[in-house]
């Protein structure tokens, strides 16, 4: 469904390139609330989910009341940053005219988000209830209801002489109260009641103690989240201005899409770490570590290299060519996913291991190599310094994941994944997605309409379709995988 908005919202947001830009910088203030839990859920979700494969449901409610505690503290603080933003939009965006519509509107955009706390809390607990039960797909399901909900809300809000973009946002957040009040209707099937909830809903010592150790390392891990993917629309818009932020954001819409469709990839079985660790089966779990990186990593890689190869007539009959330079961006700013089917295992194999160390220096590392670029070729190359060192950070420290999960691995006398057997999972569809994109950007329209848009992802589809075929076929282990789904 995030792939039906990105090509449905997008364009009509986009079409007054300055309100798109105050709407992206303001959204962009939601990184308060995506990261403001202080660690505690990425360490209540490994507890939980630890609870839940022993059977224990009064410890696995107790955790999740605890974690929603915890949230609504750091919540209300988020929420007077951004009452405070409100208050004062030009600390936000120094070029608004003060008393301006501009100016209003980012006013009431930021009020909209900060009143939104409750609802926002609310999807991060039931997205953990459904997460720690190999489940998520049910939450997905209620999640994608929703979504198409607010994709045709489009058709009324952006309709032709219509730009009420205040009232789209406010839709936007009623639809995702009603999406909380459904799942969380859902889940009790789960005995997760309103009473036994409430009892849970408060300060815990004994739970604090157990998870602070986990949760400061998930809390530096956030914060270095923020630091690489977050703010870049505030430095852009205090240093570059508006406009610059509105091309910079439809390269951040892409990159959101990219990043939901890793952590669909990735999230259902992102519990199952913590199930092997629960129950102490480490050979399991670091035999589950290689067919993570080894079947997944063709997924991750072929449908990135095609974007990038094809992002420039893709971007023109999405938004139009007033946002050109905004293909170079997404060309490179993608593939800084790519080391993600390294990243991504290995760091859900650290957490069920709790070698938090390990991803502290990693993640703190990518987020000094990243700002120090920034800073040293801003007045260089403007934007493009964001997008560049996108790129290399994630390149330069991937090595550094690869390196101490080998010596873990060997460590308990198991073998972790060779350079030849990654070479082997990833030759043949790689070289098929990348000659499959260099074929058809010749025959791609370069057109800003709806039929444009429509020949140009059939074509970007059928690269991506036969580069799995060649998947199927070539990558034993996959296509083991695949007819055992099938067969289920």
């Amino acid at each position: 469904m995030a792939f039906f908005s990105l090509f449905v919202v997008i364009p009509y947001l986009s079409s007054d390139k300055g309100l798109f830009g105050i709407y992206s910088v303001c959204t962009s203030l939601t990184i308060f609330f995506s990261y403001a839990d202080l660690g505690f859920i990425s360490a209540g979700v490994k507890y939980a989910a630890e609870y839940f494969i022993r059977g224990e449901r009064e410890k696995e409610i107790n955790m999740i009341g605890f974690v929603a505690f915890m949230m609504m503290a750091a919540f209300l603080v988020a929420s007077v940053i951004i009452i405070v933003c409100a208050i004062y939009p030009t600390l936000l965006i120094p070029e608004l005219v003060k008393g301006s519509e501009q100016w209003y509107i980012t006013r009431w955009l930021l009020l909209i988000l900060a009143l939104s706390c409750p609802v926002m809390i609310g999807q991060r607990v039931l997205a953990m209830v459904f997460t720690i039960r190999v489940e998520d797909y049910k939450y997905q399901r209620i999640s994608i209801a929703g979504s198409l909900i607010k994709i045709l809300s489009i058709f009324y809000f952006f309709r032709e002489g219509h730009y009420e973009l205040l009232e789209y946002y406010v839709f936007f957040q009623f639809v995702n109260l009603l999406i909380v009040l459904a799942a969380f209707i859902y889940t009790h099937r789960y005995g997760y009641g309103i009473k036994p909830l409430m009892n849970a809903f408060r300060f815990n010592k004994e739970i604090y103690d157990k998870t602070k150790r986990l949760s400061a390392t998930s809390l530096v891990l956030m914060i270095s989240m923020i630091l690489y993917y977050e703010l870049d629309q505030i430095v852009i818009a205090n240093y570059l201005g508006i406009e610059a932020v509105a091309n910079y954001a439809i390269a951040l819409s892409v990159m959101t899409f990219v990043r939901t469709f890793m952590s669909l990839l990735y999230s259902p079985y992102s519990s199952r770490y913590n199930h092997y660790s629960g129950i102490g089966n480490i050979q399991g779990l670091q035999a589950f570590v290689r067919k993570m990186i080894l079947e997944l990593s063709p997924i991750v890689c072929c449908p990135i290299l095609i974007l990038s190869f094809l992002s420039l007539p893709f971007v023109v009959s999405w938004v139009g060519k007033s946002y050109f330079s905004s293909s170079y961006l997404i060309s490179i700013m993608v593939l800084s996913f790519i080391p993600n089917f390294i990243k991504t295992p290995v760091s859900s194999y650290f957490i069920a291991q709790e070698e938090n160390m390990h991803l502290i220096r990693l993640n703190v590392y990518n987020v000094i190599i990243y700002w120090i670029g920034i800073i040293l070729t801003l007045h260089i190359w403007g934007i493009y310094s964001f997008a560049v060192f996108k790129l290399v950070g994630p390149i330069l420290t991937v090595w550094g994941y690869w390196s101490l999960a080998k010596q873990d691995f060997s460590k308990k006398h198991t073998a972790f994944i060779s350079l030849k057997e990654l070479f082997k999972s990833l030759l043949t569809p790689v070289i098929m997605a990348v000659v499959l994109s260099l074929v058809v950007k010749n025959f791609m329209s370069y057109e800003h309409t709806r039929g444009a848009l429509f020949r140009n992802l059939v074509l970007m589809g059928i690269c991506l379709a036969l580069s799995m075929v060649i998947l199927l076929f070539t990558n034993k282990r996959f296509y083991n995988t695949v007819c055992g789904v099938v067969k289920k």
